[in-house]
C-alpha cells in the first residue's frame, strides 16, 4: 500500500496498491464499518498505470484520483497530457 485515505467517519479506507507486477496496480476501497474479520476490498481502478492523489470529497460521497491510464470511454486516444483526473461515487 503506497497511498491511502480514510473517510471522515472512518468507515472506509481508500488505498493505492503498487506491487512489483505493474498489471496488479490499482485503487481499492475497503469497508471498515462491517463486522467482517477480513473484508474484501472493492476495486475502483486496476491495471498497469500510475495512480496518484487519491482523495474523498468533504462528505465522503465521492472520490477522485489522477491516473496516466487511458480512459476507456474516450472516442480516440488522448494526444495531450497523459494524466487524467477521475471522480466516482463512494459507497455510503
Amino acid at each position: 500500500m503506497s497511498r491511502w485515505r480514510f473517510t471522515k467517519d472512518g468507515k472506509h479506507l481508500l488505498y493505492v496498491h503498487t506491487p512489483k507486477e505493474k498489471a496488479a496496480h490499482g485503487i481499492f476501497l475497503l469497508d471498515l464499518s462491517s463486522d467482517i474479520t477480513a473484508p474484501k476490498p472493492r476495486v475502483i481502478a486496476r491495471g498497469e498505470a500510475s495512480y496518484r492523489n487519491v482523495a474523498f470529497d468533504e462528505d465522503g460521497r465521492y472520490l477522485t484520483f489522477w491516473s496516466d491510464r487511458p480512459m476507456s470511454d474516450a472516442a480516440e486516444p488522448a494526444r495531450a497530457a497523459p494524466r487524467r483526473r477521475r471522480t466516482c461515487a463512494a459507497p455510503g
